[in-house]
C-alpha cells in the first residue's frame, strides 16, 4: 500500500493538516463541509483546540462583558427559571462570566441584616450559605417585597410544608395553589375534595 501512496502524483493531494503541514487527500465534499478543520490525526486536532482555548487564535479569548462582541446584555434566564446578572466584581459570582442570580443582588441592596451578611473589601454582601425565597413562587418576580431572606433549613422547611402530603389536589392529582387573604385566612382553588 505504501509504494501505491508513494508513485502518486503531488496533484492527487488537495489539502494539508493545519498543524504539521502534512499534505493529503480528502474529498470535495468534505472539503466544502469543513473549509478550516483539515487535520491528520486526533492529536493535530488536539493540539489546535489547545492553541485555539489558549487564546492564540481567538481574538475573543479574554473579553468579559460588553467587551466581548457576542455579549447581549448582562442578563439571561437560567434552565432553572432565576433570571442571572453579569457582575464582574461580585466576590460570589460563578464562572468566567460572572453570574450571579438577580435575586440575590436585589437582596444584597435592600435586605441585608448583620446576621446574613459578610463585609469583603468594605462593601456589604449575602452570605453564601443565605438562601432567597420568593413569596409568591415567582422565580422571575424580583421585587424586594417578594423576597425574603432564609436559611438553608428554614427554606427547606417552608418548602416541605408547602409540599405537605396532606395538601388539596385538583382532579388531575396535581396540588392547588393556595390563595392568602389580607385578613389571613387561607382559601383553597378549586372545589373540595367532599364534592
Amino acid at each position: 500500500m505504501e509504494a501505491l501512496v508513494d508513485n502518486i502524483s503531488d496533484g492527487w493531494y488537495n489539502c494539508e493538516c493545519f498543524v504539521c503541514g502534512k499534505k493529503m487527500h480528502r474529498k470535495p465534499y468534505w472539503l466544502r463541509k469543513n473549509k478550516h478543520h483539515n487535520y491528520c490525526s486526533v492529536e493535530c486536532h488536539r493540539i489546535d483546540k489547545k492553541r485555539y482555548m489558549s487564546g492564540e487564535l481567538n481574538h475573543q479569548y479574554g473579553l468579559v462583558g460588553n467587551k466581548n462582541a457576542t455579549f447581549k446584555n448582562g442578563k439571561k434566564l437560567s434552565s432553572y427559571g432565576y433570571f442571572y446578572v453579569q457582575a464582574l466584581d461580585h466576590p460570589f459570582a460563578k464562572g468566567r462570566s460572572k453570574y450571579i442570580f438577580e435575586h440575590r443582588l436585589i437582596a444584597e441592596k435592600y435586605l441585608l441584616t448583620e446576621e446574613n451578611s459578610i463585609e469583603i473589601n468594605g462593601k456589604r454582601y449575602l452570605k453564601p450559605e443565605y438562601h432567597v425565597h420568593h413569596k409568591n413562587f415567582d422565580r422571575t418576580d424580583n421585587r424586594p417585597e417578594n423576597l425574603e431572606v432564609l436559611t438553608k433549613a428554614e427554606h427547606q422547611a417552608l418548602h416541605n410544608k408547602i409540599n405537605d402530603p396532606t395538601r388539596k389536589r385538583d382532579e388531575y392529582g396535581r396540588y392547588m395553589k393556595e390563595n392568602i387573604h389580607s385578613d389571613g385566612c387561607e382559601k383553597w382553588e378549586g372545589k373540595d375534595e367532599a364534592d
